[in-house]
């Protein structure tokens, strides 16, 4: 993701929850995904997995935490939200994408 893209999601969003509201209509949470049709574009190209909600929860806790890194503590909490919030999902069957172009997890050095 580009570093000014924020902006842009943060917009992206805000519209679309000000025309449902001002219209009275209900708000599709699924409108909120990061695979939304708000967004269009797939910046990493990869879905339909565990690991790549997994790369989600991690980008969002990178963007919260202001770095571009992941301790493997994290990671590991990471990969269990996707686990228990992604149960219809397996790790990477059915899903698609080259994974190995992520490397944010900074190894503990003794």
């Amino acid at each position: 993701m580009a570093k000014d893209d924020y902006h842009v999601i943060v917009y992206q969003i805000l519209s679309y929850l000000y025309r449902r509201l001002k219209k009275g209509e209900h708000v599709d949470a699924a409108m909120l995904a990061p695979e939304s049709p708000l967004f269009k574009v797939n910046y990493y190209n990869i879905g339909n997995c565990q690991h790549a909600e997994a790369i989600c929860f991690a980008m969002e806790k990178m963007h919260a935490l202001n770095r571009d890194y992941l301790t493997e503590e994290e990671w590991k909490k990471m990969v269990q939200l996707a686990i228990d919030n992604y149960p219809e999902l397996e790790w990477e069957d059915g899903g698609y994408g080259d994974f190995k172009q992520f490397d944010f997890v900074r190894r503990a050095t003794k």
